[in-house]
């Protein structure tokens, strides 16, 4: 994904292969209680792992940023960021996209071809920066959508 990413000619940061990941929803600071009611929520939650098609370019003009994402999120990917939303994550920005490149010119939106395929088998709470002022990654807690496949 990088080293497609970086035929786009687009300029700016590369992001490290190591740190690609969905964005399912952006949460912004939050307080240690409001972190903590969303880890037990997130824990009732059923999700099981899935398949998506990579196969749009896009990028947001305020941050700058290059993504690749779906055309059509599929249904368990919009399933997921529902249940989210039970546990009070704000959905109204919800766009599947994975940053590919940073402090560049976004592209305008296109189809991109041949798609790739994205193995979707883990949920992560993840920390960029601290009080609320960007910075690094840091994994607050991590599921394995296996794990979660509730048995009703």
């Amino acid at each position: 994904m990088v080293l497609r990413a970086a035929r786009l000619g687009l300029g700016g940061r590369l992001v490290a292969a190591d740190r690609l990941h969905l964005t399912l929803a952006f949460l912004g600071p939050r307080d240690t209680s409001a972190v903590e009611a969303l880890l037990r929520g997130v824990d009732n939650i059923s999700a099981a792992p899935f398949t998506m098609s990579i196969d749009r370019l896009g990028g947001f003009q305020g941050a700058r940023t290059a993504w690749f994402g779906p055309e059509r999120a599929p249904v368990r990917l919009t399933a997921l960021a529902a249940e989210l939303g039970k546990q009070g994550v704000d959905r109204q920005r919800f766009v599947p996209h994975i940053t590919v490149i940073r402090d560049c010119v976004p592209p305008a939106p296109t189809a991109l071809f041949p798609p790739m395929i994205w193995h979707v088998a883990h949920l992560a709470l993840i920390e960029s920066g601290h009080d609320g002022m960007p910075g690094a990654y840091h994994t607050l807690a991590r599921w394995r959508l296996s794990d979660m496949v509730r048995q009703d």
